[in-house]
């Protein structure tokens, strides 16, 4: 096992197989380590880095790449073809109002669908035009969107003039043809005893995974009670609801034992009829039609899978901490494979051939 962890440039590169011998650069065993690039093209105007927050994981539509570009000091995303780097669209149709970013889109039918802070939007992946987009003043989003098929689901946020338990979190579920709210999902809380200390609320980090299973759409929700002391210790928990029969399968199933003053932020990812979830200091894995917990196993960092979130491949878990610890984890038994330094706050983890790669910020 191979792990390369790139470094941020002011450009763009791409690298194939297809250049010859002579280009290639090798090490002392023999192992290509660089080869030159097919084509190179500048993303920022300026002798600044493009923010790495705005794209938060590569966007790939058939034979073409979407990456962050910066242009004039905006933000602007751009289309290149894959094979020769040439720029098909450019798109920056950002609202001023909030945070402008593209944080984990949701593609069907060459739309590209998302939500960011108070505003969504989805544009047309052929013409690279808007579609359509929308302006939430008196609510707030969550980042953590994710789509299956017409529908794209994130957590809302706001409830700020509810009375303390009544409020929290809920997940709402989007029409993805507009963007408007359809209806909400509202995880089972236990608000007794507990505090109030945000003005959206609860401290609500609510995420939610859809997946077709035997014909039917269900919707994974990870979520966190409200704390009951200072400092902040949350208690969280897993439930399955049946959005075909509108209808929970199971709800609170504890999502692990071990407990910290903050919680596990990264969506979960959904394998082989398995969930994996990677928190402060621990990865756990659970059934996914029951909820039964499999395997918790904690590991070195005591830092969150933020950034590049869970990989599952091959067998195996990788976990790449913003503390900068990388851990191979056997994805049945729960069982340490290797555990090394790395970076932190990384970009989301790929996995070919047996190498993980992945750009490192640290």
């Amino acid at each position: 096992m191979k792990i390369i962890n790139i470094l941020n440039a002011l450009s763009f590169t791409i690298i194939f197989s297809g250049c010859s011998k002579n280009d290639d650069v090798k090490d002392n065993n023999g192992i290509i380590i660089t080869k030159k690039s097919q084509w190179s093209i500048p993303i920022t105007d300026d002798d600044s880095l493009a923010d790495c927050y705005f794209l938060k994981d590569a966007i790939i539509y058939q034979d073409q790449i979407i990456v962050q570009s910066r242009k004039q000091k905006n933000k602007v995303l751009k289309m290149v073809n894959a094979e020769n780097g040439e720029t098909k669209w450019e798109w920056n149709d950002f609202m001023n109002y909030g945070y402008t970013g593209v944080c984990y889109p949701h593609i069907y039918s060459n739309k590209l669908t998302w939500q960011v802070d108070f505003n969504n939007y989805q544009l047309d992946l052929i013409s690279g035009k808007t579609i359509w987009k929308n302006n939430y003043s008196e609510e707030r989003f969550g980042y953590w969107s994710r789509g299956l098929q017409d529908f794209f689901f994130v957590e809302h946020l706001t409830n700020r003039n509810l009375p303390p338990l009544e409020k929290g979190g809920e997940i709402v579920i989007m029409d993805n043809n507009t963007g408007k709210p359809i209806s909400t999902i509202r995880p089972k809380y236990d608000t007794t005893g507990r505090l109030s200390f945000d003005q959206y609320g609860w401290d609500f980090s609510g995420t939610g995974v859809a997946f077709i299973k035997n014909n039917e759409n269900f919707l994974l929700i990870k979520f966190k009670d409200p704390p009951n002391s200072i400092p902040r210790v949350m208690r969280e928990y897993l439930s399955l609801y049946n959005l075909t029969q509108k209808k929970w399968v199971y709800e609170r199933q504890k999502l692990k034992s071990i407990e910290y003053s903050f919680g596990t932020p990264h969506p979960s990812i959904i394998f082989e009829n398995k969930v994996y979830h990677g928190g402060q200091g621990v990865i756990v894995c659970h059934d996914l039609m029951t909820g039964n917990k499999l395997w918790e196993t904690p590991v070195k960092s005591n830092y969150y899978y933020q950034s590049a979130g869970l990989l599952v491949d091959n067998g195996r878990v990788y976990a790449n901490s913003d503390g900068g610890q990388l851990v191979c984890i056997d994805a049945n038994s729960g069982v340490i494979k290797w555990d090394i330094r790395s970076s932190g706050s990384s970009t989301a983890l790929s996995y070919l051939n047996g190498v993980v790669y992945f750009v490192g910020g640290g």
